[in-house]
């Protein structure tokens, strides 16, 4: 795609977006580089709700400490919402300290929470939390190996 290609398609983007059509806020704050990506995401997020999730990842992938610390408080109320993915999240932030304090007993009951709620990931990790011997558990993590593979959302 030729740089002109990619002007028009960004301000096509950027018309859809505002028409609150969610997949054209993400492909817009592809195309732009990230401090003008979260202010597009931030914007939209207060009128697509389904964009928060984007922004969340956003920040969370950004690796910079202060915006991954952002993105737990945008990806807790999705949890409680309903948004099973924000849960894996929020899980494995807890469980590795990424962006908030280290909590591996809090980041194994959201594992848990996703698991339940019909997240593959989320089982797998609890699986993975009960291969440590140590824990006294490794019985356990074979039906969590399981309902991974019977059918997770994700």
């Amino acid at each position: 795609m030729g740089k002109r290609d990619k002007l028009r398609a960004t301000k096509l983007y950027q018309r859809a977006c505002r028409w609150h059509s969610s997949d054209a806020c993400e492909s817009w704050a592809d195309a732009l580089p990230l401090s003008k990506a979260l202010v597009v995401l931030r914007a939209a997020c207060k009128q697509i709700k389904s964009v928060c999730f984007a922004l969340a990842k956003r920040l969370r992938n950004s690796g910079k400490p202060k915006l991954v610390a952002q993105s737990m408080r945008i990806f807790r109320p999705l949890c409680r919402a309903g948004q099973i993915s924000a849960c894996t999240y929020i899980a494995y932030a807890l469980f590795h300290g990424k962006g908030v304090p280290k909590d591996k007993a809090a980041g194994l009951q959201f594992y848990k929470y996703a698991c339940q709620h019909g997240s593959a990931s989320g089982c797998v990790s609890v699986g993975h939390v009960y291969e440590d011997k140590k824990l006294g558990k490794y019985h356990l993590r074979k039906p969590f190996y399981q309902r991974a593979c019977d059918g997770g959302d994700d």
